[in-house]
């Protein structure tokens, strides 16, 4: 059983979805000069929530606080925005952070629903998710891959948004409402009806479309709370036991469910960059004598499989060493627009192939 936490950041860390990989030099979203002018227009222009201005979500925020081991309470401002929205710009001085909050959400929530939304954008401040926004993608592919890990950051955040309102109910009754932008009087709350949404026709599956989603699907994300709300890990930051699924499990069944919508077509893509790399590698390794032994295309089908393999080599029959070097070179740097876990993969594989060709030689 894992030990309680002590802070808000430790919570973080706790029930991070373990397909939100924390990105490499991630900066902090109070650093930015734009991000400050942010927080000094929203300070002077929206309605800053206290116990005397919008009292029932000032004490929706203090609830929240406790219940996430915050120091102390957000601080939170409603703008007049009719889209219901919530976003959380930075941290404030110390260690106070700054939630806004539109007006049109508030209209639309209970204050006791509006605690998921509030615990939901600071899971997204305490995961330092605003470094998935800021980088510039440099090609399609990355700005595709930057969309996969915002929907992962999605389910991140919203395990934060569970623990600060403690109840399933209130957030599927969240999704429900802000999914549809009806109120409570038009409403039934059937969290079976709306997550049997996400099961779809096979055809449906994996539409390009969904490629460039910043969020999955409200279906499935309340799909992915149910299950979290299953982990023993759950039970024990929300105090009720230590019974359940372990969370390794749930997130299994989770990266099962998010490859079959865009993440799918994406980790495909990455398979397909990876493998005509190491093939062009291997082939180039094997060719020092600008030769394929019988031996050595038996080592290259072991690496990429036949079919890459016999591509490869009937390509180099044709063309000839040099062509095959430049086909290397290519692949490599494509390589680069995939990212570094990718890369390090293929660094990997291409010295342990190496070292097999080398040995292989001195016998």
């Amino acid at each position: 059983m894992m030990p309680l936490v002590q802070s808000f950041a430790e919570l973080c860390v706790a029930v991070r979805y373990s397909g939100d990989r924390p990105r490499a030099h991630a900066r902090s979203t109070s650093a930015s000069t734009s991000v400050i002018d942010q927080v000094a227009q929203i300070r002077s222009t929206a309605l800053q929530v206290t116990s005397r201005t919008v009292p029932l979500i000032h004490r929706a925020c203090e609830r929240v606080a406790e219940r996430l081991l915050l120091q102390e309470a957000a601080e939170v401002y409603v703008v007049a925005e009719p889209t219901p929205n919530a976003f959380a710009p930075a941290w404030a001085s110390g260690d106070r952070p700054i939630v806004v909050l539109h007006s049109g959400l508030v209209q639309l929530l209970s204050a006791t629903e509006i605690e998921f939304v509030i615990g939901h954008e600071l899971g997204h401040l305490g995961m330092r998710h605003g470094a998935l926004f800021a980088n510039a993608a440099s090609s399609e592919f990355e700005r595709l891959q930057a969309r996969s890990f915002q929907r992962a950051a999605e389910i991140s955040a919203d395990r934060i948004g569970l623990l600060a309102c403690r109840s399933i109910h209130l957030t599927a009754s969240v999704m429900i409402k802000t999914a549809s932008g009806l109120p409570s009087e038009h409403l039934g709350i059937d969290i079976g009806t709306f997550v049997a949404q996400m099961d779809r026709d096979p055809a449906e599956i994996s539409r390009e479309w969904e490629l460039d989603l910043t969020h999955p699907s409200l279906p499935l994300r309340l799909w992915a709370l149910l299950r979290f709300a299953h982990a023993d890990r759950y039970a024990v930051l929300s105090g009720q036991g230590a019974s359940g699924a372990p969370i390794a499990v749930i997130d299994s069944e989770i990266d099962e469910r998010m490859q079959k919508i865009g993440d799918g077509a994406l980790t495909a893509i990455e398979e397909d960059v990876y493998l005509k790399a190491l093939t062009w590698a291997g082939l180039s390794l094997v060719m020092a004598d600008s030769f394929v032994q019988p031996e050595d295309e038996t080592a290259l089908i072991q690496l990429v499989g036949a079919d890459l393999a016999r591509k490869a080599i009937d390509f180099a029959t044709t063309h000839g060493r040099t062509a095959v070097d430049l086909k290397y070179t290519e692949s490599v740097q494509r390589l680069a627009s995939v990212g570094t876990a990718i890369q390090e993969r293929f660094r990997v594989a291409e010295e342990a192939f190496r070292f097999t060709i080398d040995q292989s030689r001195k016998q």
